[in-house]
């Protein structure tokens, strides 16, 4: 029987306990059925998991035949589906314990992007706030490219505020008469500028922001939430979107910090 069970590890007659260890962990590893999905990895590591078990633990097997009848096979083989369903559940269950630990920080977490996002929310809708300027500097900006420095964008530079808007709108010479920069009541975040030129005034706005261009990311943020909170129940799900809203709210707050 040891040389039937040695050849299912693929080993000859002489193999040693070492030997044995060692090709279990090869095979089992080649045809786990989390790993391999063939529709015979299942049985064939059921097999290997027999072979492993007679092969190690001889005294448990020693009543048992040079050759194993069908029906003393086919119980082993049933020991080793029953041990083989068991450590899939331990192994769920200590992947299900995780996930949950992790969901539990990420509910802190939750809390925070909430209130942050409902704060923006409210201030993007309040009427904005004029606030007068008295001197203006445009300055280009780079970027680079390849090795290559292109001037992309301009800044607009007031004493309070700066704007970034499409390059060449405004010149760094141009005389103005009168400079307002209209920002929003509860963070202070500019969202125009209206320079006033011999009576006429040219409203410019920033080329993207936390409110505008990617201002779709607070009701996306809040509808997150929402379902992460109410509807999605999944474990798995939820990880899932928890690791969407953290990575997108890292984005977001890098906007709110540097424009």
């Amino acid at each position: 029987m040891r040389d039937y069970y040695l050849e299912i590890l693929e080993l000859p007659p002489e193999a040693t306990e070492r030997e044995i260890k060692s090709a279990y962990r090869r095979l089992s590893k080649q045809y786990h059925p989390d790993r391999n999905p063939q529709q015979d990895t299942s049985e064939k590591f059921i097999e290997i998991t027999q072979a492993y078990d007679y092969l190690t633990d001889i005294e448990k097997y020693a009543h048992a035949e040079a050759t194993p009848e069908v029906s003393e096979r086919e119980r082993w083989r049933q020991e080793a589906r029953v041990r083989m369903r068991q450590q899939r559940q331990k192994e769920a269950a200590t992947r299900e314990a995780l996930i949950h630990k992790l969901l539990s920080y990420f509910n802190f977490a939750a809390v925070a992007l909430l209130i942050f996002n409902g704060l923006l929310a409210i201030d993007y809708l309040l009427p904005r706030k004029s606030y007068p300027q008295q001197s203006l500097k445009v300055e280009k900006v780079f970027e680079s490219s390849r090795g290559d420095r292109t001037y992309q964008y301009d800044d607009l530079r007031f004493e309070d505020f700066t704007l970034r808007i499409d390059k060449g709108l405004v010149k760094a010479d141009d005389f103005f008469d009168k400079a307002v920069v209209m920002a929003t009541v509860i963070f202070g975040k500019p969202q125009s500028a209206l320079l006033t030129t011999n009576g006429q005034t040219t409203r410019y706005e920033p080329i993207y922001s936390v409110y505008t261009f990617f201002g779709f990311i607070i009701p996306a943020m809040l509808l997150m939430l929402g379902l992460y909170r109410f509807v999605i129940k999944s474990s798995d799900q939820k990880l899932s979107l928890a690791i969407l809203m953290l990575v997108i709210s890292v984005i977001q707050v890098l906007l709110f910090l540097t424009v």
